[in-house]
């Protein structure tokens, strides 16, 4: 998989940004008197963040909203163009909001709802 120059290198700053973080944070406990293990304490760093980053993570899947367009005539699908255009007015899933369709040449994303937010990704569901 390729991956750009520049992610190569946020991901390089990110890790030398932590063990700076974890480097200071042992000088400065042992500077103000607490006696600790340095190992142990990085260990404990480390773990913390990790924690936090995957609670991050869950939290942001449990509020994501995923829905469908629903179109005019719900036995159809609802036409998106090449460049992300909906072709036609069609109502969000989840909030209920309507969407006019777009002209080719607008720049536009039928991926999101502009209204909630729902990422389109689900097919339509439809009631047999």
């Amino acid at each position: 998989m390729y991956e750009s120059l520049i992610e190569r290198i946020s991901g390089e700053i990110h890790t030398k940004m932590k063990q700076e973080e974890d480097r200071v944070t042992c000088m400065v406990s042992q500077e103000i008197g607490y006696k600790i293990n340095t190992e142990e304490l990085i260990k404990a760093l480390q773990y913390d963040r990790n924690q936090y980053e995957k609670g991050f993570e869950d939290g942001v899947k449990s509020v994501e909203k995923v829905g469908y367009w629903v179109g005019k005539y719900p036995e159809h699908k609802v036409l998106v163009s090449k460049n992300g255009c909906v072709m036609e007015s069609v109502v969000c899933s989840e909030c209920g909001e309507w969407l006019d369709g777009s002209s080719e040449d607008e720049e536009c994303s039928a991926n999101y709802c502009p209204n909630c937010g729902a990422k389109m990704e689900k097919e339509e569901e439809v009631e047999e």
